[in-house]
């Protein structure tokens, strides 16, 4: 099977690396003397068929450039099935570990053809953090060198861990469990009065931390609210579902907002308490679904500018990549594009690239190599 390439040229010769990438929209990345090698994307590597095209893609790209690697990057998250090959593939090559944010931001950075630092705003669904946790809704500052992270959405359990991701009833639910307690069950939502049976059972298990890891994800926050807002969501059939039913229904011309509370002490907690409070207001007074959504968005396009300025303040960066998955939600990109460059931000948007997880394999090729 012959596999496609894409070619990005480096500013040096770098040694040769072999980045594996993520697990879901999967591509590789090989890198010889200043030039890197990004495969075509080749799948969840979940399913079978895919994981043999990735394996394949791996032995064609190795043999095309005639290259013996000396690196391989891998992500974090040590249930992948591309990090456990990482782990098998040779012994002899020096493995590196890249979290999976610093890569959505080095590959940013590399589609633009800069080295930062830049503040890089990475909002998705799922990737495993530094400090075990599941990331998603992420304020990094760096390039790739390294980075810290300044700010992120606040913590959540997640109800039955993956379960969630297919069903994003149990995300609004346990959202707004967190925000009104015993209170919860008094709110006159249709939401809450169709909950299902099971929902008090899996929120005990829950509060026990029984199979409910913590999450920051902005991913997982678009399914809490769209769970809520939009009826018939309890199931999704595909990914993002919940989260592209939710861009569909905003209504551009509403300019409306809701809060959300800035910590003061780093990483920004970003506190999502008064955002599902002014949510569950507007539903109980009766607002259509699209002005809610529409505020939604426009609070966290507020919420990334606010955010960005207090970093600006702090580090004088001025560069702004925004990437990740949700950024291919075209509502809240233009409003957060908007928003920064009339701030005076310098924005960095993908061009070659989608801003999923396709690019995360030359971001990890991108920070192997300056390792070195």
């Amino acid at each position: 099977m012959d596999y496609k390439w894409k070619v990005f040229r480096l500013e040096k010769i770098v040694p040769p690396v072999l980045a594996v990438g993520a697990e879901l929209k999967n591509t590789i990345c090989l890198t010889k003397d200043n030039q890197a090698y990004l495969s075509e994307p080749l799948g969840d590597l979940e399913n079978y068929q895919d994981f043999c095209h990735f394996e394949k893609a791996i032995v064609s790209g190795l043999e095309m450039l005639g290259i013996e690697p000396e690196l391989i990057a891998y992500d974090l998250h040590p249930d992948y099935l591309s990090t456990k090959l990482a782990m098998d593939f040779k012994p002899e090559l020096s493995p590196v570990g890249v979290q999976h944010h610093h890569a959505h931001l080095a590959a940013c950075l590399a589609d633009n053809g800069t080295k930062g630092p830049a503040i890089g705003v990475t909002f998705d669904g799922t990737g495993y953090g530094s400090d075990d946790c599941i990331w998603g809704g992420e304020f990094l500052v760096g390039s790739e060198t390294g980075f810290q992270r300044w700010a992120h959405l606040a913590y959540l359990p997640l109800p039955s861990g993956s379960m969630a991701i297919r069903e994003p009833w149990r995300m609004g639910a346990q959202y707004l469990f967190q925000v009104f307690g015993d209170r919860m069950g008094d709110l006159s939502l249709k939401f809450v009065e169709e909950l299902p049976d099971n929902w008090s059972l899996l929120q005990q298990a829950t509060a026990r931390g029984i199979n409910a890891p913590l999450t920051s994800s902005c991913g997982r926050l678009f399914d809490g609210v769209a769970a809520v807002v939009l009826p018939k969501l309890g199931q999704v059939a595909f990914e993002a579902e919940a989260a592209i039913s939710l861009e569909r229904i905003a209504e551009p011309e509403e300019t409306g907002k809701y809060a959300v509370d800035i910590g003061c002490d780093l990483p920004f907690q970003l506190d999502w308490y008064p955002l599902w409070e002014g949510i569950v207001a507007d539903l109980e007074a009766g607002l259509r679904a699209g002005v809610i959504s529409a505020r939604f968005h426009n609070t966290l396009a507020g919420m990334i500018v606010e955010v960005c300025l207090r970093i600006r303040m702090e580090t004088a960066i001025n560069q702004v990549a925004l990437t990740g998955g949700v950024f291919q939600n075209r509502f809240l990109l233009q409003k957060a594009v908007e928003g920064l460059n009339k701030a005076g931000f310098k924005v960095m948007l993908h061009d070659r690239l989608p801003p999923n997880d396709s690019g995360i394999a030359l971001g990890q090729a991108m920070i192997a190599a300056a390792k070195e």
